[in-house]
């Protein structure tokens, strides 16, 4: 059988310039394609932030499909979580402000193109980005996402924040659509997540760099994952246990 071939990679925005505006460019049309590109217009400051991680997903003849990105929270520099829904609920600048003294970073712009739909991807993005949470100096990750997606979100460790809108879920982009505000605050444990899910992340962790069989669905894929950032501090100590892993696998 013929199993399908996707790469996952991870590095920050300003390397990768043309990247980024390709990022930018699928991810407007998915927006476009739910009918909600009037209300949630895509900015691309974050193309020059070097505090943005961006993880694409690409494929041998499709090109990108996927992407999602890392946005570490700064001092008057609010997040998207933020500028989505302040207006909404005051609640929610004052809950990201507690998470940003011990480090918050949002996971945000998650989009999947609809010539690679079904096959889970969502999940194997999110797993991505808190595997790689662990290279960066936060605690806590946040996230607002549709109803559709909060389930993958849920699966990777992540609970709805309960003092903000409805127990975490509000009406938004637009009336009928629910989006759920969620974070993760115990990173290292992920005692949340699923188990398989968790065992996922727990090995993306240890060694970021690998290629491995995924079945996010019903369709197995092979995934090559590249999540090691050029600027981590841990990156000598990553490759070392690759180069154990490699010993032993031999």
């Amino acid at each position: 059988m013929n199993v399908e071939k996707i790469s996952i990679r991870a590095f920050s925005a300003p390397h990768e310039p043309e990247t980024c505006k390709t990022f930018a460019h699928e991810h407007a049309r998915v927006l476009h394609d739910i009918g909600v590109q009037d209300v949630v217009k895509p900015d691309v400051d974050w193309a020059s932030d070097p505090d943005t991680v961006v993880f694409v997903a690409e494929h041998p003849t499709l090109g990108m499909v996927g992407g999602f990105r890392l946005q570490m929270d700064k001092p008057n520099r609010p997040l998207p979580m933020e500028k989505a829904l302040a207006q909404i609920d005051p609640r929610v600048p004052e809950r990201l402000a507690q998470m940003r003294l011990e480090g918050n970073a949002e996971m945000t712009a998650l989009w999947n193109a609809h010539r690679f739909a079904g096959r889970g991807l969502p999940l194997l993005l999110m797993s991505s980005i808190v595997a790689t949470a662990s290279q960066l100096p936060i605690k806590h990750l946040s996230i607002l996402v549709s109803q559709y997606m909060a389930a993958y979100a849920i699966r990777t460790g992540c609970w709805h924040i309960p003092d903000v809108g409805n127990d975490g879920i509000f009406e938004y982009p637009i009336p009928g659509f629910r989006s759920s505000a969620m974070c993760i605050s115990d990173l290292e444990l992920l005692s949340q997540a699923s188990m398989k899910d968790r065992r996922r992340i727990f090995g993306l962790r240890m060694r970021p760099q690998q290629v491995r069989i995924e079945v996010p669905r019903e369709t197995p894929i092979e995934v090559s994952f590249d999540l090691l950032l050029k600027d981590s501090a841990m990156k000598d100590h990553y490759r070392s246990l690759q180069q154990v892993h490699d010993r032993y696998a031999a």
